[in-house]
């Protein structure tokens, strides 16, 4: 309780008058000085999109010592809570969705979020005067990290007017479709420092947009499990031969197993997840490395490039083909919004990509940069039903998708009847 009090009277003495927050629509600000809490709760529980309402009350919650616990808003409104007894005050509890689509709740402390906004502030410099844009959501660690990274560094959290980006903003923390925007409506304010992109893979020819487009872009590679970010690229200023996400940042170590899967160790570790009992499980290995489901490798200059997730990967006739790979083909398509590949058995494959689209795509000039073994077999508009992410796109997403179009799941065994497409299927 006192390391979290502690440090939230220190961002009063050190910055006080200076804005901790501001709402772009309504010009309020809280100052540093108004840093304070009435609020008696241990815990409290959050599930609100990122308004004003909703970030004062998670300062509130910080400066309470309270363990916060921010749900999805278009989640269920009865969540039931594991038990929170192993939880520590100023714990976050941040739910993610495995590759089974079920959530799991990560504990995070708050050394290890003041070590992420620490870390990343030697990579992307940040402090009194900045301004970062809040356009994640509060229940993601991306989201979450940018309170972090201001409060610590005495900069202000900006929340949004849903209609234009200030032309005061400094920071930005997107994923690939938000960038993809950026670049498309010519957006790039001048008073920008840094764009933070994260949550999956950017394509290539998304990447030399954004820098031709003179936009200060920076890759990161992360995940709820390390706070945040595990490595960080400087400021791309000339165009690229490959996407990288950079190199660890300080207080973390990053290396690729054996098997070819990324593992990370440092303080940015989250504490462990909590099961349905509310017992705590740690993260990381007797050597304290986190061994996650992505697959990489370093290029010749030490930076990470993140190859995809082992979870994801479809071996369709004794080939492994990446889904992200054609994810990034596809989003480098000016008048493509987001893509989903998904898995469906095939009696003679095994497995075979079909990809799900929202907005018009140009299967030839897919074929050209995917090849024949990574074509998908069939193409499909984004169902009415489920509803368009504005951030990355996440197992249970994919569970909603599949759902809705009547797609069936993969399986090892070649008893499986593979998908009808009709007209719509593409040989292999």
């Amino acid at each position: 309780m006192s390391m979290i009090r502690d440090w939230f009277s220190d961002l009063r003495d050190r910055f006080g008058a200076a804005p901790a927050l501001r709402c772009a629509a309504s010009g309020r600000v809280l100052k540093f000085s108004d840093l304070v809490s009435s609020q008696d709760e241990k815990v409290i529980v959050t599930q609100s999109p990122p308004t004003w309402e909703h970030v004062v009350e998670i300062f509130g919650a910080f400066a309470a010592g309270a363990v916060l616990v921010p749900l999805n808003p278009r989640g269920p409104k009865d969540v039931e809570l594991p038990d929170l007894a192993a939880m520590d005050p100023g714990d976050t509890l941040i739910f993610t969705s495995g590759s089974s689509g079920m959530p799991k709740g990560v504990v995070i402390g708050l050394s290890a979020h003041l070590a992420n906004a620490r870390g990343s502030a030697e990579r992307i410099p940040l402090g009194p005067g900045d301004e970062w844009l809040l356009n994640l959501p509060l229940h993601h660690v991306s989201g979450l990290s940018i309170l972090f990274r201001c409060l610590d560094a005495g900069a202000c959290v900006v929340v949004p007017d849903g209609k234009s980006i200030s032309p005061t903003i400094t920071h930005l923390s997107l994923v690939e479709t938000q960038l993809a925007r950026l670049v498309r409506e010519e957006v790039s304010p001048a008073s920008l420092k840094a764009v933070l992109v994260g949550g999956g893979p950017v394509s290539l020819e998304l990447a030399i947009a954004a820098i031709h487009a003179g936009l200060p872009l920076h890759l990161t590679y992360g995940m709820t499990e390390t706070a945040s970010q595990a490595t960080t690229s400087g400021r791309f200023t000339e165009p690229l031969d490959y996407v990288h996400s950079g190199k660890a940042l300080p207080g973390r170590e990053v290396l690729i197993a054996a098997d070819g899967h990324i593992a990370v160790r440092g303080d940015v570790l989250a504490r462990g997840w909590l099961d349905s009992s509310g017992a705590l499980n740690p993260l990381a290995d007797g050597d304290g490395w986190y061994r996650t489901n992505d697959l990489g490798k370093f290029d010749r200059n030490g930076n990470l490039i993140v190859l995809g997730r082992s979870d994801r990967v479809i071996i369709s006739g004794g080939e492994k083909i990446h889904p992200e790979t054609i994810e990034r083909a596809l989003m480098a398509q000016p008048t493509v919004q987001t893509a989903a590949v998904l898995t469906v058995p095939h009696a003679e494959y095994g497995q075979r990509p079909v990809v799900v689209v929202h907005g018009q795509w140009d299967e030839s000039a897919l074929g050209k940069s995917l090849g024949k073994i990574a074509m998908p077999d069939a193409f499909f508009p984004w169902p009415e039903s489920v509803p368009v992410p504005d951030g990355k796109i996440t197992e249970q997403l994919r569970g909603q998708l599949r759902q809705a179009l009547g797609l069936p799941r993969p399986c090892e065994s070649k008893s499986c009847d593979p998908p009808d497409y009709g007209r719509n299927e593409r040989a292999t």
